[in-house]
């Protein structure tokens, strides 16, 4: 059985740009949501921070865009 990230990675596999585009829109939005529900600060573990790098460092500037729990100065660090 696919867990839901590897399900969500099957579905982005097999789309056009405009549906990867689309795609990113709806998940900006969804956590845009989530994260006005959430407390003001959300705590992490140190192997989330580290796979939040690992997923963040090679988009580069676009980061910028999809940033939500921690400023990308805080990101950086």
């Amino acid at each position: 059985m696919l867990n839901p990230f590897q399900r969500l990675l099957g579905l982005l596999a097999g789309s056009s740009h405009a549906d990867l585009r689309r795609q990113v829109q709806f998940l900006k939005a969804e956590n845009q949501i989530l994260r006005r529900k959430l407390p003001q600060s959300v705590p992490t573990t140190a192997a989330e921070k580290a796979r939040l790098v690992m997923l963040g460092r090679p988009l580069g500037k676009a980061l910028n865009d999809l940033l939500s729990i921690v400023s990308r100065r805080t990101f950086n660090r």
